[in-house]
């Protein structure tokens, strides 16, 4: 095949390519319906996240990964509260994304195998702040008392993979469950024995002379070393 006849070839080959492209584009997602939000780029691909809803009116989130003039739909999830953020959750140097629901953090993680985020989700209270340390990130969140949790709590945690792994937690125990955070009489802080939340055990009572204004976040920051036994 001579030059000319290879210019030609290659030519009619990006056009169909990009053409291709294109019309998957429209194809994939109903753009009447859906508008991109905002576009990410990690691990060789580009995500377009497209926010709009479905033909029942919930709030949904499409996620599109484009690589290689390849488009594939990742992700298509209800957005219960309406709202998402996107953030390294588990400190693995990928984005997450994540939407609200209750107070809640619903993750869904970044699989770097898959070059996608998870479809299954974990359900995460609210993240308030993070440790650095040398050790590890450690992070802190803030729950309050609702939906099976009668007493508002914050818990400290990391992570290992995808999987969170418990330290401690403060709870702010109410005369009545499911009282309000000012109506604070006592707090009392746990263990969480092999990481796991459903496994805690009373360690001690707090002695605060204002039970509903004690600082949970103070109280990470200025213990977390002790309670870790870190140096």
């Amino acid at each position: 095949m001579d030059r000319i006849s290879v210019f030609f070839t290659s030519l009619f080959l990006i056009v169909f390519l990009n053409n291709a492209h294109s019309q998957t584009n429209s194809l994939i997602v109903d753009t009447a319906l859906f508008k991109i939000d905002t576009t990410i780029k990690q691990n060789n691909a580009s995500f377009i996240f497209w926010r709009g809803t479905s033909d029942t009116n919930n709030k949904q989130i499409i996620i599109e990964r484009i690589s290689k003039y390849n488009d594939t739909i990742v992700l298509d999830v209800a957005v219960k509260d309406g709202d998402y953020y996107l953030s390294d959750m588990n400190d693995d140097g990928y984005v997450d994304f994540v939407s609200l629901y209750h107070e809640g953090d619903v993750i869904h993680f970044f699989n770097k195998k898959k070059n996608s985020f998870n479809k299954k989700a974990l359900w995460m209270a609210g993240r308030s702040g993070s440790i650095t340390s040398p050790n590890a990130n450690f992070h802190y969140d803030f729950y309050d008392a609702m939906y099976g949790s009668p007493y508002a709590f914050s818990s400290l945690y990391k992570y290992n993979g995808e999987t969170p792994y418990f330290y401690y937690e403060i709870k702010y125990i109410t005369a009545d469950t499911y009282g309000d955070k000012d109506s604070t009489i006592k707090i009392n802080l746990y263990r969480f024995k092999n990481g796991d939340f459903g496994q805690e055990v009373f360690v001690k009572e707090i002695k605060t002379a204002h039970p509903s204004k004690f600082d949970y976040e103070k109280y990470w920051l200025q213990h977390y070393k002790q309670l870790l036994n870190l140096k």
